[in-house]
């Protein structure tokens, strides 16, 4: 087995998930990422299946692995009200220190 490691590798950005899914109260976001020992944002957009915004997260991180697993969520909007029973769509976009950057994106369902 050869194994090729390069420096200049683009962002990328793998198993993102949220749990649990379907939630009630909180909901944890998770995900993989190619860039240790880096200062990212984390920025997470949770929209309604009809397109609405409904909540921007925006986290700093610094990366000492290759696992992000710490960024919970209410289930508020961006007016802090819980938002309702259903399905969502979330998208997750890392960005690095020189702006570049690599998003992803899943569903998650609350119950209310």
């Amino acid at each position: 087995i050869e194994f090729l490691v390069v420096s200049s590798a683009a962002l990328a950005v793998h198993h993102l998930l949220s749990y649990p899914n379907p939630f009630f109260g909180n909901t944890t976001f998770s995900f993989e990422y190619n860039q240790p020992n880096t200062d990212l944002t984390v920025q997470i957009d949770i929209y309604s299946l009809n397109g609405q915004k409904m909540k921007t997260l925006r986290v700093p991180l610094y990366s000492n692995g290759f696992r992000a697993n710490t960024i919970e969520w209410d289930g508020s909007d961006d007016n802090g009200m819980k938002i309702s029973s259903g399905m969502y769509v979330y998208n997750v976009k890392v960005i690095l220190p020189d702006g570049s950057a690599t998003q992803k994106s899943s569903k998650l369902v609350v119950i209310r």
